[in-house]
C-alpha cells in the first residue's frame, strides 16, 4: 500500500486533480469512507472504478 497505487485508485475511481496526497485522501474519503481516520489505510483502495 502506496501514494503511487492509491493515487492509481483514485485516477481509475475519476479522482483526477493534480492535488497533495492529503488532499486526494481527504476526497476520497468524504465520498466513500467518511468515518475513517489516521493514515492511509487498506480500505482506502477500494474505490469503485468509473
Amino acid at each position: 500500500m502506496t501514494e503511487s497505487g492509491f493515487r492509481a485508485a483514485a485516477r481509475a475511481a475519476g479522482f483526477t486533480a493534480d492535488v497533495p496526497f492529503e488532499t486526494l485522501l481527504a476526497a476520497t474519503r468524504l465520498r466513500h469512507g467518511p468515518w475513517r481516520r489516521g493514515p492511509l489505510c487498506p480500505a482506502d483502495l477500494a474505490l469503485p472504478p468509473l
